[in-house]
């Protein structure tokens, strides 16, 4: 999809998985660029201004020159551009808004980032992640009531990428 635009969306399924401003996923050498989302969304999980999730094997997709301007609110795995990424080109994007998690994800606590909300089996190659600006008024969480005999671990909010596979569970 190339030069998309989304104005004045509200988007409210608290229940919805995998939920993006232009798209829900990306796989097999997809490609979003200059385009653009304007809007509140509101869902569960994997939650992206732009796309919700992306996935492929060749790590060929893209996210490039998109611009959001949103207010963001799930349980879990959120970010301004991409709810969670696997080694997608993500460059030149600008994220604007408000980003809030409101829940856990297992044991593991919120996880949200200016561009990219979770950056999936970092192997420290495949990631090419340059150029974005995150420029959110606001970026927080709130972990859930504890429950006796779990202990909560890895809540991050960070201004580019919440978590990686490394920061989440403690690999590499």
């Amino acid at each position: 999809a190339s030069q998309v635009s989304v104005n004045d969306s509200y988007i409210n399924l608290p229940q919805g998985v995998t939920m993006g401003g232009i798209a829900a996923r990306l796989r097999t050498a997809a490609t979003i660029d200059a385009s653009a989302f304007n809007g509140t969304i509101i869902a569960n999980n994997e939650v992206g201004g732009i796309v919700g999730n992306t996935f492929d094997m060749n790590h060929a997709n893209a996210v490039t020159n998109c611009h959001v301007s949103a207010d963001l609110t799930a349980q879990h795995t959120l970010g301004g551009i991409i709810g969670s990424d696997d080694h997608s080109l993500v460059a030149n994007n600008v994220a604007h808004g408000t980003l809030k998690a409101l829940g856990s994800k297992g044991i593991y606590g919120p996880c949200i980032g200016g561009i990219i909300g979770s950056l999936a089996y970092l192997a420290g190659s495949g990631d090419n992640i340059k150029g974005n600006i995150a420029a959110q008024q606001n970026i927080s969480f709130t972990m859930p009531e504890p429950i006796t005999g779990v202990e909560y671990s890895s809540e991050t909010a960070h201004r580019i990428v919440g978590e990686t596979d490394f920061n989440a569970y403690g690999e590499g």
